[in-house]
């Protein structure tokens, strides 16, 4: 427990009350025990098993908004009867790219299963448009040698015609229900679950490892130091640390100083990566850029370095660190001459 961090139960309320507390660093929130726990009734309330609100911090808003969702993500997902570590890793807001060989920490991409019923449903579908066919054969069908006289009666044309169309309305309103369906599903997917994979009947006791996760990805934040130059990725004064996320001036009248200072700035800023270190952003950046490229983690070594804003692919890195040394030489060489 470090100094100043506090934890209050109320056990009539199902209400806990979390005040964390590292160095010049704060985080306070609220974690409501739903009645149902570790389930919940309906969809409105799925991933309420345990509802994280925030009270209040001072970590910059990028940084907390980060950590905030993972942790109401983990348990959105744990109540979807994921098991706690899986959970966690899927989670990260930072996603590996889909081309990662990495087999520890990639999530499982989805298959597609040639499934019986969908075996049937291709049969039924094959039926249906053969029976059509063969429906508007009757209507169109003409007699041999006299194209301007209907093989079949003026009755029989029409029911064709008219089973033709029942056809079509069942078609169409069972296209409308499987659309729904997914709809449905899709909405889910986006409130963090999947009805797929997982239909919430057996969810995971998920207050634990939230406590878990805020203790170890929040408390311990402030103590995270960059793999590269091994100084601490946050500064030590949080009112410092939130200036570097200062909104830049508008280009018309930001001038060289401020310029320079919003370049500096990003510089010291810390970047969380796919492993879950913290490295300031030009040690990052440096690490990304220069060979050996697609290097493991320093801090890691059985895991590769993956953050959004560069690319994943090697030789995308070697073709632009081949063109940024080429440029480099050809000014060299120019100065030289001079």
């Amino acid at each position: 427990k470090a100094k100043g961090s506090t934890i209050v139960l109320n056990e009539v309320k199902g209400l806990i009350k979390l005040k964390l507390v590292h160095a010049k660093y704060f985080y306070t929130c609220t974690i409501t025990i739903n009645d149902c726990y570790p389930t919940t009734t309906t969809h409105q309330e799925w991933g309420k098993a345990c509802d994280l609100h925030l009270t209040k911090t001072n970590f910059p808003p990028k940084i907390e908004h980060m950590l905030t969702t993972q942790a109401q993500e983990l348990v959105r997902r744990m109540q979807d009867g994921m098991p706690a570590d899986k959970a966690l890793k899927m989670s990260n807001p930072v996603k590996a790219p889909s081309s990662s060989v990495d087999d520890v920490d990639t999530p499982d991409k989805a298959k597609t299963r040639v499934t019986q019923q969908t075996i049937k449903g291709l049969k039924k579908d094959m039926d249906t448009l053969a029976h059509v066919r063969d429906l508007r054969q009757i209507d169109a069908a003409t007699k041999q040698g006299n194209a301007t006289k209907k093989l079949h009666s003026a009755k029989e044309r029409r029911d064709a015609r008219r089973n033709v169309a029942k056809i079509t309305n069942r078609e169409r309103e069972a296209d409308a229900e499987v659309e729904a369906k997914w709809e449905e599903e899709e909405r889910a997917r986006m409130a963090g679950y999947d009805i797929s994979s997982f239909d919430g009947s057996n969810p995971q006791p998920s207050l634990l490892s939230l406590l878990t996760f805020l203790t170890q990805k929040i408390q311990r934040l402030p103590e995270e130091t960059c793999p590269i130059c091994k100084e601490t990725a946050l500064l030590s004064d949080p009112t410092k640390l939130a200036a570097l996320y200062q909104p830049a001036t508008a280009s018309s009248t930001a001038t060289a100083a401020d310029k320079k200072a919003r370049k500096l700035a990003r510089k010291k800023r810390p970047m969380r990566v796919y492993c879950g270190c913290w490295f300031h952003h030009d040690c990052l950046d440096t690490f990304m850029r220069e060979p050996p490229f697609g290097a493991a983690c320093p801090v890691h070594p059985t895991r590769r370095v993956y953050h959004p804003d560069w690319p994943a692919d090697i030789r995308e890195l070697e073709r632009a660190y081949m063109s940024r040394e080429a440029r480099r030489r050809e000014i060299e060489d120019v100065a030289n001459f001079i």
